[in-house]
């Protein structure tokens, strides 16, 4: 089964997140897209969400959680999404959550998921910087992605970052990476570290 599952711009409250966690209980879902934008979802709201990691078969999941308040705890708390059985292909659009380095060292945990071959995360205008630029590299160690698309676009990255972002280059298994690093803090230097990985 696939579902699509638009809710954003709306406000789903503690009620609407607890009854988005029931959709764990459909023993077929195999692709879900699920948009909660602009929902002032917190961590609270976050720990429901986490709860789809129990979702038996599903392979696709892409979730939209644009504009809320999820914050570092929030993000923590979503990272848990890792442990879906059988997932496969991941996007997480988490822009303007205030997510900091805390959050981004979370995320990367995503290196540790199964069976993910492709993770599409936007961090977009989070204030990660340096700290979560090295923590984000991380996701080098993965040892099933093939395709990663990595959005941190003014999160407040300078040179010292930008490095360790090159490292994502030396990742055996990824066969396409996509970088977005528009608006932020690094000048030629760091474009020299980033061209010197590939």
């Amino acid at each position: 089964h696939t579902l699509d599952l638009f809710l954003g711009y709306n406000q789903i409250g503690v009620a609407g997140s607890k009854a988005v966690a029931m959709l764990r209980r459909v023993p077929s879902l195999r692709k879900l897209e699920l948009d909660l934008s602009q929902n002032h979802l917190g961590p609270y709201e976050a720990q429901h969400l986490a709860m789809l990691k129990e979702a038996p078969e599903l392979v696709d999941f892409k979730l939209f959680l644009v504009q809320n308040d999820l914050g570092d705890r929030g993000v923590q708390v979503l990272s848990a999404l890792k442990d879906i059985k059988k997932l496969e292909f991941l996007r997480i659009e988490l822009n303007e959550n205030g997510v900091g380095p805390v959050g981004a060292q979370a995320l990367s945990g995503f290196k540790d998921s199964k069976r993910l071959k492709s993770l599409w995360m936007n961090i977009d205008h989070n204030p990660i910087g340096d700290r979560g630029a090295q923590a984000l590299a991380q996701l080098s160690e993965s040892r099933t992605l093939t395709n990663l698309d990595l959005w941190v676009s003014d999160c407040q990255i300078s040179n010292v970052g930008l490095k360790s972002l090159g490292s994502l280059y030396q990742t055996p298994s990824l066969e396409k990476i996509h970088l977005n690093i528009i608006q932020n803090n690094f000048g030629p230097r760091g474009v020299q570290y980033l061209t010197a990985s590939s």
